[in-house]
């Protein structure tokens, strides 16, 4: 949500305005990329009309940090962006839970409970598992 101060200096009128987002590489959230990876590093840029004063940013990564910016344009060219916005979305990486209450071990096999794990608020997209037999280093 923005306010725009209106001045009466015989400017021309604002036509719209451009919403830029990214994530931000320097906060080292979980989710936030590599720094100087492609998709980490691309602004995302919507496009609004004047009668705009709030915009909702959809379909954002969880437990991740963003940086978001404003700026208004005329026919004349586009104004200095407003100062950056840092913001992080809700969620964390997930949680092991308990040792004794993720594995079943037997004799020939061991039961993972995959169940058992926190999601930490975002949902988990995949689990990796990897073992080995115990006398190899």
């Amino acid at each position: 949500m923005w306010e725009m101060v209106v001045r009466d200096d015989g400017g021309n009128q604002v036509d719209g305005f451009i919403i830029s987002y990214r994530t931000d590489t320097t906060t080292g959230s979980a989710n936030s990329g590599t720094a100087g990876s492609e998709q980490s590093a691309q602004w995302e840029t919507i496009q609004l009309t004047r009668q705009h004063k709030n915009y909702v940013l959809r379909n954002l990564r969880c437990g991740t940090t963003y940086i978001v910016k404003i700026e208004a344009f005329n026919e004349v060219g586009t104004g200095r962006p407003s100062d950056e916005l840092r913001f992080t979305t809700q969620g964390k990486a997930p949680i092991a839970g308990e040792r004794s209450l993720i594995f079943t071990p037997n004799i020939t096999f061991v039961l993972l409970h995959l169940s058992r794990w926190s999601d930490g608020g975002c949902p988990i997209s995949h689990f990796i598992v990897q073992y080995k037999p115990r006398q190899q280093a």
